[in-house]
């Protein structure tokens, strides 16, 4: 078995077992082993990492495109923020690939409660990226937990309105935090305008 394909399943398995400081060293040992291997072969595209075995390639593939830890622990956020970053910094990344991983770290400092980092990284994305819904409810939504209900309002209902996808399912997510927003403050006549935009935007779909 190729060494980091091994090392991706090892983090895994320990993934598993909860022994989540092993496992999030055994992803790190990981991404470092594959960067040095691309590095020899003058890889700068996930698409063109190859192996011997087909299957390896594939395996590896998909887990540099989706990469992300599901932390719930400081070490693991502190290990996908290395890692992360290190990818946005040597990868040649889609469209898409690049929204994921973005929208992953703000998530991670936000975790850590480093919320200068988090806003500051999540207002440089809207900024230079107006029109990518994604980024303004993640945003949106760390406001939320924080209880900065009105600038959480602010935020989405900015991103809905500079969104050029009706069809994109985080403006439907954006109105369903909105609406929880009015009903936590028993706000009834937003409460009731947001509900006919809600039910609008389902005709749509």
């Amino acid at each position: 078995m190729n060494e980091i394909v091994y090392l991706i399943d090892q983090a895994e398995r320990y993934f598993e077992k909860k022994q989540y400081e092993i496992g999030s060293g055994y992803y790190l040992d990981a991404w470092i082993t594959l960067k040095e291997h691309m590095l020899e072969n003058d890889i700068t595209k996930s698409e063109d990492i190859f192996f011997a075995s087909i299957k390896d390639t594939d395996f590896v593939k998909k887990w540099v495109n989706d990469f992300y830890i599901y932390a719930n622990e400081e070490n693991q956020f502190k290990t996908n923020i290395e890692i992360l970053e290190s990818m946005l910094n040597f990868l040649e990344l889609s469209n898409e690939e690049f929204i994921i991983k973005n929208r992953a770290l703000c998530d991670s400092y936000y975790h850590l409660k480093e919320y200068d980092i988090s806003d500051k990284l999540y207002k440089r994305l809207i900024e230079k990226y107006p029109n990518v819904m994604e980024y303004y409810y993640g945003y949106g939504l760390t406001l939320y937990d924080r209880e900065q209900f009105m600038n959480a309002i602010t935020i989405l209902e900015e991103g809905i309105n500079k969104s050029k996808d009706l069809h994109d399912m985080y403006i439907q997510s954006a109105f369903e935090v909105i609406l929880q927003i009015y009903e936590n403050l028993n706000d009834i006549e937003n409460i009731e305008i947001i509900k006919e935009k809600i039910n609008k935007l389902r005709n749509l779909s």
